[in-house]
Formats: structure tokens, C-alpha cells, sequence
């Protein structure tokens, strides 16, 4: 079966750490915070301060990011803390297997649930549906009914054609007993399609169905007054899956990612710990078997005693959840990988607590910690160096990949003279393009001895490279290009879609488990090829080994950059020149309006998005440009990093590297860091700070703050936090001052 709603995701996540105060410059606690989701504009988050303390007579004080209209700080500071999140990937949604029947209309009637059919519930719900002519939508009012189940389940499939837009509409007559019913969107006739008796539906139950006081939680991390009482107030949190830290004026240090998550003992397990096959919640559980969870909450506090009676009102122990504080080597991060080693050995579902996940790769984990490690060390831990650590753009992917790149072309090369048929194909792979793969290997060795850096190389107003940098740029797009196509050669024949993560971890315990006596335990490992099955092309007669599909997808990419581009910045470069092939001609970034995504595919509208996006019409990237420089006719804004780097910029060939093959290789991006932030909390109660957004801080067009933050952020520089008052009145550039009306 597959994961349902937990595997199509891509690498969607955030960095977070701090710093104790006993370990950074001047005793400050330090918060490092970057978010990473769809740069569009307006921006996601704004930066805003709220104060009552001065003006009022109110106990609040905060600054930092948050959704526009949102009367308290998402992320900031308060003076006393400072906090942030990242997204957590637990699991708190678990869906179900239904056998449905219907009424004699053709609408859901019943569940079965122990051998009794369980009358649904019918809730109708009404839209008002505004009247846009340009968009074709006809104006009105909706009514759609939806079904729970007996115990609060949320039915939201079921097994049945899909109506045709004249039977939505009411237009097109169906046969007695058979109607349209709305499942998540979609527009359904159930009937029982594979004719095997029954009708089968999914339902799903899902945290937030509990409603709880998430609000009140956000509430009070903002006037918290240290890291015990931040962490108490996550007691309330049902449904927020965030990995949260806070770092205090004290120099104290926490981590803590609770959030109300069923128990989940009521599903049968095997002797080994793993959830039976129709217990999974990775999976579909047996909802004829067993019932939805419900959190208990008293108080507005998640409550932990009925789970001692009933395991179906269960969660999971506060107390047990994996929490740091104050570690001994002074620092905490958290880029979404996993945060409490439960996938270690490999498997998921055999922990005495199920969390969740899988998690991210840990790339940035492991390159902040690295950074983050040294600065501790050598004593100068502090909001500057923290804040440069956030424009890292190591490639992670290009160390991990790399070395099994580099041996395949040297097996290839001393297989010449080699009388096996694999060695002779591996050996002609090598023949065909000699030269180009000589001068490939070389390069990235050498991108490798250099630290592996995945520059841009183009000059722009927000960057000047230097000749290691051009250098590493070609490396760095090569190496791209060739991991986009060894995806795609391994997984395309598989029939199975993979998102970029999973293929990404696939890929590496695919090669990493190569050799005899099967050092991965891969159940795709086979005998008498030491290595998986997968490897092998399933279209071809022949049995491909993993060095021969390294480089087959090399042969491919060099194909691909070759190849005329189909406009600026897309497709190959147009010459077999390697010099040319820049990382950041091809790897660039897009600030299109937010309008974009809901006019995807409406004709005539593009002027209209274009207006509300941020371009190099408005930030061109270079004076005096000719007319023949590569840089002159593109939209976009050249970038460096590639995925899994720290400064997140993944592009879309390999974060969407959806399978089987649609023949779009796109490494432009439009996801990365919403926000950069850093705080330090000094021992005098001295609040420093730094942020920046990928925009400006108005929507307006025509404001000269429409897109004057982007030029910052573009080169991974900031503007300061100013909390006092002091800090405000030094950095005014006006002042506005409002009276009540009739005054």
C-alpha cells in the first residue's frame, strides 16, 4: 500500500538553533531562524513590532515575523525569550480503509465497524461562490453535504466514477439512484467499481478535529519569561507539529517539538514491535477494525488521564518526548531532520512511541551543527556569525554523490581491454565521450578538494565571484545535471512515484550498499550482482550494473547542457563549451506574485501577475550589459546552492524529480527562506537582532517598499532588529501620529 498524504511533499522545512550564553560572545544567548516555503509577494511573513508596555499599560513586548493581521509575533522575541519553529513532520493524521454502503439516492448511508453497519452523519455545508466572469465562475450559493463517522471520522473518499462537469452542475440527469457527492474536492457517483461487493471509502481522523488552544500556546510563548515557561505552555498545543526553540536572557537553551499525538496502542502490533499490516498509520488502517482517536483536553491543557483507561483517548506522555536543554556543547539545531533518533536503525514503526516522519535528510542539520561547532570553538559565536552561517551553500548532495560519480568513470576508463559484456558497454560509455568525461572528473575532484561550494558564478548587483567561484559554478552545474539524470535512470522504469527526499535517501542507500554480504540490508540486494536490482533498466535486454547507470545518466546530462536553450535561462546552453555552463544562468530564483498560483491557466492574465512580481525589471542584475551577455535577458535572479544546502534553494528538477519521467529539467526554484532572523539576548537585558525578507514590507506596488528588503536578502545581508525605544526613534524615517476619531 502507499503512504497516503505523507510521502508527495518534496523538502519543505526550516532552520533553527541556539546558542547558550556561557557559550557565545558576551554571554548573549543567540537564536538563529530561517523559514523555508514559497517565496512569493507580497511576502509570506512581515516583520512587525507590537507594544503595549510603552503606549497603554499593557505587559506586551514583541518583535519579529508573523501573518499579516495576526495580533502577536510568530517569531521573534520578547525581550525576556526568543523563539522559532520549524515544521516537525510528525504524524498526526491517520487514514482508514471504510466499507460503505448507500441510500436508496446514492449518497453514503453507513459505515461497517465489528461486523454492524454505523449510520453516517450528514453535515451540509454552504459556499458562496463569488460571480468572476474572467475566471468563469458563476456566483451563488453551494450547498455540499459531508459524512462523519460514528466516532468523529471525517469520510472523505469513496470507491466510484468521477462525475462529469455537467452532472456536478445539475445539467446532465443521473439514473435513479445514483448521485454526485464531494469527497475533498472531488466529485464522485459511488457505486461499487471493481465489482467485488463492496464499496469501499477512506476516512481519515486528524488532530485539529480536537479542538484545543493552539492560540492561547502562541500566546503565551510571546510573553514567556524563560524557557520552563515556554515549554510549559506547549501543553496546549494540539495539531502545531513544529519543532520549537527558545533561547532566554538567562543564556539558558531549549528544544522541544510536543504536540498532542495519539498513543496509537490500541493498533495490533507484531511480535517485533511493527504495526500488522492493517494497523499501520503509515498506511490504511482497518477502519472495520478500528476507531478514530480523540485528545482529551481539560482546561484548554492536553489531558493525560483518560489515556490510562482508554487507549482510544490516549496521548502521549509529555514527559516523554524527546527534549533538549543546556546541552554540554552549548548549541541545539533542528533543519526537520529527526529529532529523536527513532530512525536510525532504518525503520519507522518499531519505536515504543510512534513520532512520525521519515524525516529530512539531515544536510543542513549536519552543516549548520558543523558551522555552529567551530564558532563556539574558537569563541566568537554572536549574531554576526550566526547570520552569516545562514548564507552557507555547500552542497551536501554534491559530498554525498560525488565519489561513486568519480569511481564509476575510473571503472569505466581501466575497463578498456575487458572481455565481459558489462565491462565492454561500461568501457564504450567511456569511449563515446572520452574527452568531455576526462575533463568532468577532473572538475569535480577538484569541486570537491575545493570544499564542494555550489556557487552561481554569475556577477551580478548582489554578487561579484571570484575565479574559484566561476570555476566552482560549472562543477557545481555538471553535477546537477548528472544527479538529475541518475534519478530519473534509476527510478523511471520502477512504476513507482517517488518525491525528492525519498528518492534521494533511496538513492544513497542504494550505492552505499553495493559490495558483498549485502552491508545495507537492502531487500532489493541481489547475490550474484552484489548490488540492488534496481539499478537495471527493466526496458532493455540487458542487465545494467549501478556504474553503468552513473554513466548513462552522465552521457545524458552532457547531452541535455549541450542542447540549444528554449529561452533564457531554460534548457541547455548551446555549446559544448564547459567554461559556459554557469550554475547560475540555469539555477535562478522567482519572486512571482501569489497570484500566479491561483491564475495557473487562465489565458491573458500573465501581464496582470507579472505586474505584482518582483523581476529584473525591477532590480536589473548588472549595468551596461551587451547585448550578446547571457545575463541580459533574464527574468530571474541568478542563485547559488543547490539541495539540501543552508541557504535553501532546491531546484525544481530535483525537488520535484516526480517519476516516471516528464522531460523537464528546471532548476529555477521559487522555495527558500520566507525569512532570515537572528536574536541575541544579552545579560544587561540588551536586545540585538537581525532580519530580513525576501521582498519589502509593502504589497503596494508603487511603495518604494514594494521590493527594497530583496536586494538585501539576494546577498545574504540584513537589516536590524531595533527593540527598544531608543532603537526605534534612532532608526525612524518618519513618524505618524493617529488621534481618535471626532477629535
Amino acid at each position: 500500500s502507499r503512504v497516503l498524504g505523507k510521502a508527495e511533499r518534496g523538502e519543505f522545512g526550516s532552520n533553527i538553533w541556539t546558542v547558550a550564553g556561557d557559550k557565545a560572545e558576551g554571554g548573549a544567548a543567540l537564536l538563529a531562524s530561517d523559514g523555508h516555503l514559497a517565496l512569493e509577494v507580497p511576502s509570506l511573513f512581515w516583520r512587525v513590532g507590537i507594544d503595549t508596555r510603552v503606549l497603554g499599560g499593557g505587559d506586551t513586548s514583541q518583535l519579529g515575523v508573523t501573518f499579516a493581521g495576526l495580533p502577536m509575533v510568530g517569531a521573534g522575541t520578547n525581550g525576556d525569550v526568543a523563539w522559532s519553529n520549524t515544521y516537525l513532520y510528525s504524524d498526526i493524521t491517520d487514514y482508514y480503509r471504510e466499507e460503505i454502503t448507500l441510500d436508496d439516492a446514492g449518497r453514503p448511508k453507513t459505515s461497517r465497524f465489528k461486523g454492524a453497519d454505523k449510520a453516517l452523519k450528514r453535515v451540509d455545508e454552504v459556499y458562496e461562490v463569488a460571480d468572476i466572469a474572467l475566471l468563469n465562475s458563476v456566483g451563488g450559493k453551494r450547498t455540499w453535504p459531508r459524512w462523519e463517522l460514528f466516532d468523529g471520522r471525517r469520510l472523505v473518499g469513496v470507491e466510484g466514477r468521477v462525475a462529469t462537469d455537467e452532472e456536478v452542475a445539475g445539467t446532465a440527469k443521473l439514473p435513479k439512484g445514483q448521485a454526485v457527492v464531494a469527497m475533498l474536492g472531488t466529485f464522485v457517483v459511488p457505486q461499487d467499481l471493481d465489482k467485488d461487493g463492496v464499496i469501499t471509502g477512506i476516512s481519515m481522523d486528524l488532530t485539529t478535529l480536537d479542538v484545543g488552544d493552539t492560540a492561547g500556546a502562541v500566546w503565551d510563548f510571546s510573553h514567556a519569561k524563560g524557557i520552563d515557561s515556554f515549554h510549559a505552555s506547549q501543553r496546549k498545543l494540539v495539531g502545531w507539529a513544529q519543532n520549537m526553540m527558545v533561547a532566554d536572557k538567562d543564556g539558558h537553551i531549549l528544544y522541544s517539538g510536543y504536540n498532542a499525538t495519539p498513543c496509537r496502542n490500541y493498533l495490533e502490533r507484531t511480535p517485533d514491535g511493527h504495526f500488522a499490516a492493517d494497523a499501520d498509520p503509515r498506511l490504511l488502517i482497518d477502519g472495520t477494525k478500528y476507531q478514530g482517536f480523540e485528545i482529551p483536553l481539560k482546561d484548554g491543557l492536553v489531558d493525560e488521564t483518560p489515556g490510562k483507561t482508554d487507549p482510544y483517548r490516549c496521548v502521549i506522555p509529555f514527559d516523554d518526548w524527546p527534549v533538549g536543554r543546556d546541552p554540554k556543547d552549548g548549541f541545539l539545531v533542528n533543519a526537520n531532520n529527526d529529532f529523536g533518533n527513532t530512525s536510525l536503525d532504518g525503520k519507522l514503526g518499531d519505536d515504543p512511541w510512534y513520532l512520525g516522519g521519515p524525516w529530512v535528510l539531515g544536510f543542513r542539520a549536519k552543516a549548520i551543527a558543523d558551522r555552529v561547532a567551530e564558532s563556539v570553538a574558537q569563541g566568537k559565536a554572536s549574531v554576526a556569525t550566526m547570520s552569516a552561517i545562514q548564507g552557507t551553500h555547500h552542497s551536501m548532495l554534491g559530498e554525498l554523490l560525488v565519489p561513486a560519480m568519480l569511481a564509476a568513470i575510473d571503472k569505466a576508463k581501466a575497463s578498456q581491454g575487458a572481455t565481459d559484456a558489462d565491462s565492454k558497454r561500461l568501457h564504450a560509455l567511456y569511449l563515446s565521450e572520452q574527452a568531455t568525461m576526462d575533463v568532468v572528473r577532473d572538475r569535480l575532484d577538484a569541486w570537491g578538494k575545493a570544499g564542494f561550494s555550489a556557487e552561481s558564478g554569475v556577477e551580478t548587483f548582489y554578487h561579484q565571484p571570484t575565479a574559484q567561484d566561476r570555476t566552482d559554478s560549472v562543477a557545481t552545474m555538471v553535477f546537477n545535471a548528472w544527479a538529475t539524470e541518475l534519478l530519473h535512470g534509476v527510478y523511471d522504469d520502477e512504476g513507482v512515484p517517488f518525491d525528492a527526499m525519498v528518492a534521494l535517501r533511496g538513492l544513497a542507500n542504494l550505492l552505499a550498499g553495493r559490495g558483498p554480504d549485502n552491508p545495507k540490508k537492502l531487500a532489493s540486494w541481489h547475490k550474484d550482482r552484489q548490488e540492488s536490482v534496481l539499478f537495471d533498466i527493466t526496458s532493455t535486454p540487458e542487465i545494467e550494473r549501478s556504474d553503468e547507470v552513473l554513466l548513462l545518466a552522465l552521457v545524458e546530462a552532457l547531452t541535455r547542457l549541450r542542447a540549444k536553450p528554449s529561452a533564457p535561462g531554460e534548457g541547455g546552453f548551446g555549446t559544448p563549451d564547459i567554461t559556459a555552463w554557469r550554475w547560475g544562468l540555469r539555477h535562478m530564483l522567482h519572486l512571482d506574485s501569489i497570484l500566479a498560483s491561483f491564475l495557473q491557466g487562465v489565458q491573458g492574465l500573465s501581464a496582470l501577475t507579472e505586474m505584482f512580481s518582483i523581476s529584473t525589471d525591477i532590480h536589473p542584475l548588472a549595468k551596461g550589459m551587451d547585448t550578446d551577455d547571457p545575463r541580459k535577458k533574464l527574468k530571474h535572479f541568478p542563485r547559488p546552492g543547490d539541495y539540501g544546502a543552508v541557504d535553501a534553494a532546491h531546484p525544481h528538477a530535483i525537488r520535484k524529480a516526480t517519476f516516471p519521467d516528464d522531460g523537464v529539467r528546471d532548476f529555477r526554484f521559487n522555495h527558500g527562506p520566507i525569512m532570515r532572523m537572528v536574536v541575541g539576548l544579552h545579560p544587561d537585558g540588551r536586545v540585538e537582532g537581525v532580519t530580513i525578507l525576501p521582498g519589502g514590507q509593502s504589497a503596494l506596488t508603487d511603495s518604494p517598499h514594494f521590493a527594497d528588503q530583496v536586494r538585501l536578502w539576494l546577498a545574504n545581508k540584513v537589516e536590524p532588529m531595533r527593540f527598544s525605544v531608543d532603537d526605534v526613534v534612532a532608526g525612524a524615517t518618519g513618524r505618524e501620529v493617529l488621534v481618535p476619531a471626532g477629535r
